[in-house]
C-alpha cells in the first residue's frame, strides 16, 4: 500500500440546524460534481447510522475535516450545541489546523461570532434573499472550490508516501474497516505519533539513566577512591553504542 496526502479528497463538514436541512441538501447537491471526481468529500449527521455513537462521531469528523462549513441562520445561532461546534471549528482555524467558512442561509445577527471571517455568498447576500436561488448556490460553491484548491496545494506540500509490506497493508486497512479511524493516513499518522513518543521516552529514559550513573559515580569517588571520570566515560560510550546500534536497525 501506498499512502499519501493529497491522494484523498478535501474533508468538508457541514455545521448547521436540523431548521436548514433543506438548505444543506441543495448545496450538497451543488457540490456533487466535486464529490463525484474526488475533490472532496462531504460530511453532516444525517450520515450516522443506528447504534453509533453520535456526540463522538460528530466530535471526530469535526475534528479531523480539512474545512468546516457553517450554515448560519437565526436557528443556527440558537442553537447551544451548534454554538459549542462553532466554538471548536473556531479553535481549529485559528491553530491553522483547518479552514471554517461561514455560508449565511437566512438574514441574521451573524457578525457578532462570526464577523471577522469573510462569509459566502459574496457580498454576504443571504442565499434565500437571491432572486435565483440556484445562482446564489453557484457563487457559495466558487467560492468553496477556491479553499478547496488551496488546502489540495497545501497537503500536496506536505505529501508522504509510504510503502508498506502486505501484512501492515492489510492490518490498516482493517483498522478502517473496524471504523476506529477515517482514513489509512489517519491510522499512518497515528502509528506515528505513538511512534515519537516512544522515542521521546527513550531519550529522556537514556538522559535519566546517565544522570543517575554519574550522580553514582560521584558518590563511589568520594568514598572508596575510585577514578568516576575513566568509569563514567566507559558507560557513556556503551550508552553511545546502544544507541547507535538501535538507531541502525
Amino acid at each position: 500500500m501506498s499512502s499519501s496526502s493529497p491522494g484523498r479528497p478535501v474533508e468538508i463538514f457541514f455545521s448547521y440546524t436540523h431548521a436548514d436541512e433543506e438548505l444543506r441538501d441543495e448545496l450538497d447537491r451543488h457540490l456533487a460534481p466535486l464529490k463525484r471526481d474526488q475533490t472532496l468529500s462531504t460530511w453532516h449527521d444525517r450520515k450516522i447510522h443506528a447504534g453509533e455513537d453520535w456526540q463522538g462521531l460528530i466530535d471526530q469528523r469535526l475534528m479531523s475535516a480539512d474545512v468546516v462549513l457553517l450554515l448560519v441562520s437565526s436557528d443556527f445561532l440558537a442553537s447551544d450545541f451548534c454554538h459549542y461546534g462553532m466554538a471548536r471549528a473556531l479553535d481549529r482555524h485559528h491553530a491553522g489546523e483547518a479552514i471554517v467558512i461561514p455560508i449565511l442561509l437566512r438574514a441574521c445577527h451573524w457578525q457578532r461570532d462570526l464577523g471577522a471571517l469573510q462569509a459566502l455568498p459574496k457580498n454576504c447576500r443571504p442565499i434565500v434573499s437571491w432572486p435565483d436561488r440556484d445562482a446564489a448556490f453557484v457563487a457559495v460553491v466558487d467560492g468553496v472550490v477556491a479553499v478547496v484548491d488551496e488546502v489540495a496545494r497545501r497537503l500536496a506540500d506536505r505529501q508522504l508516501n509510504v510503502s508498506l509490506p502486505s501484512e501492515l497493508s492489510e492490518f490498516v486497512t482493517e483498522t478502517v474497516a473496524s471504523g476506529r479511524y477515517l482514513s489509512e493516513s489517519e491510522v499512518v499518522r497515528e502509528g506515528l505519533r505513538l511512534l515519537e513518543e516512544r522515542e521521546l521516552l527513550h531519550r529522556v529514559g537514556f538522559k535519566e539513566a546517565r544522570e543517575r550513573v554519574a550522580a553514582g559515580l560521584a558518590s563511589l569517588d568520594r568514598r572508596q577512591g575510585i577514578n568516576g571520570e575513566q568509569l563514567f566515560a566507559r558507560i557513556e560510550a556503551r550508552l553511545s553504542d546502544l544507541e547507535r546500534k538501535r538507531a541502525e536497525k
